[in-house]
């Protein structure tokens, strides 16, 4: 999308009847009556009969306290690693014949004899459309940084570790889900991409009774549909 991932973000916030912004969630917590409390910060707290953690699994963790314990169980499988990120032009994290050059381009660092990492670099160029050819990289985590005069920023994430643990607590939040009012969605109950972002929002949203627009489109034509087994539909 032309001018990236911020452009769709604010389509969907024009599009909310109720937006609130610098209003930070502090804790959540169950409410006797039946479904959520949420905690602001300075204490006031509002009922919602459900809620959903549009959040990384280690953050809505931290809001749930001492309740929902098999949630928490859950989100403790799903770790996160700290990535470092660099914007730059060097292109020496390319590979050498300029025809193998790729989208995602990985490279191993380190003597044979020693334990080696592993870095990747994206080629911007082939995954957005800029107005110039010269090559523009994002290289994450590389044991020896670019050459400083190509570098144009750094920056800091924390990605979600896609281990067999953070396999088994995707399978048991999507067991949970909705317990009590409490949903959880997020591109780490995926792959880590905005589209496993976008499906576990929509495998909430249709669990609920609300279909996205395309879906009421797919539901209105009369045309034979394949069957599939329903163990296959996650997959």
């Amino acid at each position: 999308m032309l001018g990236g991932g911020r452009e769709y973000v604010q389509r969907i916030i024009r599009d909310l009847p109720d937006l609130r912004l610098n209003t930070p969630v502090e804790a959540l917590r169950p409410d006797r009556q039946g479904g959520v409390l949420v905690q602001y910060a300075g204490g006031q707290e509002e009922h919602f009969d459900q809620v959903i953690c549009a959040l990384h699994g280690d953050q809505a963790r931290k809001l749930l306290g001492e309740h929902w314990p098999a949630q928490k169980a859950a989100l403790a499988h799903c770790q996160y690693q700290d990535n470092s990120a660099y914007l730059h032009g060097d292109e020496r994290f390319l590979p050498k014949r300029r025809k193998a050059w790729a989208a995602w381009n990985f490279h191993e660092e380190g003597a044979a004899d020693t334990q080696r990492s592993v870095a990747v670099t994206y080629l911007i160029n082939q995954l957005q459309p800029l107005p110039f050819t010269a090559p523009v990289m994002v290289t994450l985590n590389p044991q020896q940084a670019p050459a400083p005069e190509k570098t144009w920023a750094q920056f800091h994430y924390a990605h979600p570790v896609f281990d067999h643990a953070a396999l088994a607590g995707q399978e048991a939040i999507r067991r949970l889900q909705g317990a009590d009012g409490l949903w959880f969605c997020g591109a780490w109950l995926g792959h880590g991409f905005h589209e496993d972002g976008l499906r576990s929002a929509v495998e909430v949203a249709n669990r609920m009774g609300v279909r996205a627009a395309w879906q009421q489109q797919e539901s209105s034509v009369s045309e034979p549909r394949m069957e599939i087994c329903p163990e296959h539909v996650l997959r």
